[in-house]
């Protein structure tokens, strides 16, 4: 995990990973000469924005994991594994048998949804990548460990940053809930 700066004018993919659902919106580079707005474009991943905090482990080996819509629609048959809470788990405050779980199905998630990204367009190794936490008391750790299982799984740009929760929300509100950045010579807004 990086601990550069963003760069206010790159490409940008945001993840929220929240607990019931993922998103991700992109945000293609801007020219940081002049004045420019630029809105972010929330993805659809598997058919939707919302990406559902589900997966689903089968025993078929042309397709051993299925994550977002596919997963949510899907009538498990007797030999799949569910894992309804996995994101929950992942920020356990301690390791045991259900947070190393998680970090599986984490680095299983993100290579799915790498590939999803990529399948629309974007180029995620020329991109910064932002991902909105949940706020702990631990939340360096925490971020390691995510950073990790995205690194190991091809997220290949050298710069995952974070955001907690409030302070991600907190935009929001200060934004209108618009995604925008505007640049007015040398004023970022």
């Amino acid at each position: 995990m990086s601990a550069e700066r963003c760069n206010m004018h790159a490409a940008t993919l945001s993840i929220d990973l929240g607990a019931s659902y993922t998103k991700v919106a992109y945000r293609a580079e801007c020219n940081p000469e002049g004045e420019w707005s630029k809105e972010a474009e929330v993805l659809k991943i598997d058919g939707s924005t919302l990406i559902p905090s589900l997966a689903v482990m089968t025993k078929d080996e042309t397709q051993p994991w299925i994550f977002g819509q596919t997963a949510a629609g899907l009538t498990p048959s007797p030999e799949m594994r569910i894992f309804q809470n996995w994101k929950a788990n992942l920020f356990r405050p301690s390791n045991d048998e259900s947070s190393a779980e998680s970090v599986i199905i984490a680095g299983k998630f993100f290579s799915w949804l790498r590939q999803q990204i990529e399948s629309s367009g974007v180029q995620v190794a020329s991109t910064e990548t932002r991902v909105a936490m949940p706020a702990f008391g631990d939340l360096e750790s925490k971020a390691a460990v995510l950073a990790r299982c995205m690194e190991l799984n091809g997220w290949n740009s050298p710069k995952i940053l974070k955001a907690t929760e409030p302070h991600a929300n907190g935009i929001g509100l200060f934004s209108e809930g618009r995604n925008v950045a505007t640049s007015g010579g040398d004023q970022i807004i």
